[in-house]
């Protein structure tokens, strides 16, 4: 559920052609926006509410984990929130630059 009380679906926030990261309460920034990558917080506390539990049972994250879902939909790894190193290293792999100033 959006923080406006929209329903929604996961599939709806993977369309597109871009890099999905999906950090399960890490409340807080995880790393910094990027070009291609977009950045979907998830927990009681953040933008988007696992109301009925589906998305932790599906991807079975602990708080503080992310999972950062490929373009093509297929998982690309997991990490903790707090290896926003790991995190980024594995992006510049991908040549998934740093986003512009908005």
């Amino acid at each position: 559920m959006g923080a406006g009380g929209q329903s929604l679906r996961l599939f709806q926030l993977l369309q597109g052609p871009d890099w999905n990261l999906l950090a399960y309460e890490t409340h807080g920034k995880v790393i910094d926006a990027r070009r291609n990558l977009r950045i979907h917080h998830i927990g009681e506390q953040d933008e988007l509410i696992d109301t009925l539990g589906h998305f932790r049972e599906s991807y079975q994250l602990a708080p503080g984990q992310c999972v950062l879902i490929r373009p093509d939909g297929y998982v690309g790894a997991f990490f903790h929130g707090k290896q926003s190193n790991d995190i980024e290293n594995y992006l510049s792999r991908f040549a998934i630059g740093i986003k512009d100033e908005y």
